[in-house]
């Protein structure tokens, strides 16, 4: 283990709470928000959980900025507004 490594601390995947996040990570967002309710209920914090990858080929939430990108290449595939910065 190098230097960097320990400074981090242990490794979040020995997180306890990590297989608990990944069940949540994996349900629908309906059931996600039953499954948080749930664990207030139960006093779980579920900001303490980790943060895990999203399932493979889970498609996230646009930002409002990414969204106006897509729209303006939607209208205009070959302007170069899609290259702003």
């Amino acid at each position: 283990m190098n230097d960097l490594s320990q400074a981090r601390g242990p490794s979040h995947r020995d997180d306890p709470l990590r297989p608990l996040a990944e069940r949540l990570n994996a349900l629908p967002g309906e059931k996600q928000r039953l499954f948080l309710q749930q664990l207030r209920e139960k006093g779980i914090d579920a900001r303490r959980l980790p943060i895990v990858p999203a399932p493979a080929g889970a498609a996230g939430a646009l930002s409002y900025s990414q969204h106006r990108l897509w729209l303006l290449w939607q209208l205009e595939p070959t302007s170069s507004a899609y290259h702003i910065t």
